[in-house]
């Protein structure tokens, strides 16, 4: 099945909100003297808040069928797949261009018609490479 979306993982948000609670827990009953306790205290908030943040920004990054969307704190911003490639090619032929991706450079041989989504799984969020050894399909892993 092709990788569609990404975002941190659930266990590595749940950890920060439970290590909050248990912060903020310490810091009401354990800690006796004022500044020990405003610290844990703003610690314990920090993480709590942090946590419900990234919770709701869940996940950071996704391919719909309307393009690429991606979350943040405050919002969602949906990037349209003809605006991908304008931003990053402009109205120039992309035919020739090169790409980087991780670092290693991709020229461009050729770009594929839209085939739209089957079933709900968009088909268009793939990249086919020559590669030593062959060609491979990336599907956005």
């Amino acid at each position: 099945m092709q990788q569609t979306e990404w975002s941190p993982p659930t266990v590595g948000i749940a950890a920060c909100g439970v290590f909050g609670l248990i912060l903020a827990t310490g810091a009401v009953t354990l800690i006796t003297d004022a500044p020990g306790r405003i610290l844990v205290g703003i610690a314990a908030v920090g993480l709590i808040v942090f946590a419900s943040l990234s919770w709701r920004a869940r996940p950071k990054l996704a391919i719909s069928d309307n393009g690429l969307v991606t979350r943040g704190w405050v919002g969602t911003s949906v990037l349209q797949r003809a605006d991908i490639k304008n931003n990053l090619f402009g109205d120039t032929d992309p035919v020739g261009k090169t790409l980087k991706i991780e670092g290693r450079p991709f020229t461009i041989i050729g770009v594929a018609e839209a085939k739209g989504s089957v079933f709900g799984q968009a088909q268009d969020a793939s990249i086919l490479g020559l590669f030593p050894g062959g060609w491979r399909l990336g599907e956005g892993q």
